[in-house]
């Protein structure tokens, strides 16, 4: 990958996104970088056809504007090359964004001079019976299709052995990563980010006894849904619901040969920053 080309991805219903998008493009070039950017950013940062890109498995680094949802959004722009991602963070939490609008020059400078550390992140591998495939940073949610649905019936087997059986409103296989995010607000626990592991996190159950389970991600979970697989709907990554049927009410959810890159600088600050996030919260 050369680093001089680098994309922009933006989250254009944030506020104020759209100068700061400007802003970068323009500090790119100015250092002889090149820069592509998604579709909806054509006009605005004055690019060619050549430079608008469907991913940026050619960038060296891609730069995301927005919050934690921005990101996840952008994987798909990544995850063909698995591209480096600079998070700058124009949303509330920010756990997995980097720095702020203010720093994002400076944060740029020391990338284009090799002033940074490269973390990875775990991606998981959702895999149906139909053979449909899709990749998540954070986690895969088996949750009811509609309102009108009543207690979802679920089971999971792990290295072919029943972990357990899950009566209630789902349930949510996560990363370490993800351990902050939906699961989180289920009552799972929280999980330091570097850990390649299987969270299963029920959600709202009907017995006391099923409690989150951590497991190992050198094999995969299969989850199936053994009541009626059309009251049920997987939800990826909270941003993509994908529908299932009798034929793929079974589904397998692994650890991804692909991995998440971020691009950081100083030292590892992950449990600074949930202090702060999570008092941040209470407010």
């Amino acid at each position: 990958m050369a680093r001089e080309a680098i994309g922009i991805y933006s989250n254009l219903n944030k506020r104020d996104v759209l100068p700061v998008a400007v802003s970068v493009a323009g500090f790119l070039r100015k250092r002889g970088v090149e820069v592509y950017a998604q579709p909806e950013l054509q006009e605005v940062l004055s690019l060619d056809d050549a430079h608008v890109a469907p991913d940026f498995r050619d960038c060296g680094l891609a730069v995301v504007l927005g919050g934690d949802g921005t990101i996840l959004s952008a994987m798909d722009y990544t995850l063909s090359g698995e591209t480096p991602i600079l998070g700058v963070n124009l949303g509330r939490v920010g756990f997995l964004t980097e720095i702020s609008p203010h720093d994002v020059f400076d944060a740029l400078s020391r990338y284009l001079g090799g002033d940074y550390s490269l973390e990875e992140r775990m991606l998981l591998k959702v895999e149906g019976a139909d053979g449909r495939a899709f990749y998540a940073l954070n986690e895969v949610a088996f949750n009811r299709a509609n309102s009108m649905v009543g207690i979802l019936t679920l089971e999971a087997k792990h290295r072919g052995v029943l972990v357990d059986r899950y009566a209630g409103d789902g349930l949510i296989v996560a990363s370490a990563t993800g351990s902050t995010g939906y699961s989180l607000s289920a009552g799972g626990p929280i999980i330091a980010p570097g850990l390649d592991l299987l969270l299963l996190t029920p959600v709202c159950s009907h017995t006391l006894s099923a409690r989150p389970v951590i497991l190992s991600a050198d094999d995969p979970v299969t989850v199936n849904v053994t009541g009626d697989a059309e009251n049920a709907m997987m939800m990826i990554d909270g941003r993509l619901a994908v529908e299932l049927s009798k034929s793929s009410g079974i589904v397998s959810v692994r650890k991804s040969g692909k991995r998440a890159r971020f691009i950081r600088f100083g030292g590892q600050r992950y449990f600074d920053l949930l202090r702060q996030k999570l008092s941040d919260w209470t407010h």
